[in-house]
């Protein structure tokens, strides 16, 4: 299991954790603010993401 940090362009920020898991078929991440496609993931890889802080408001 390994954890990092993933910004989305509009700004969010995530923490990206990924463990392993059963293969499976195609998957995705959209970002909760902008549902902009931060990963795509196939296979035993099966990352979760958790909403650490929004984008900056003008």
């Amino acid at each position: 299991m390994s954890t990092s940090q993933v910004t989305c362009k509009c700004g969010a920020l995530y923490e990206r954790t990924e463990f392993n898991a059963a293969p499976r078929a195609a998957d995705r991440f959209s970002c909760t603010v902008c549902d902009y496609t931060l990963e795509v993931f196939t296979g035993t890889s099966a990352p979760t993401y958790r909403l650490i802080s929004g984008p900056l408001r003008d």
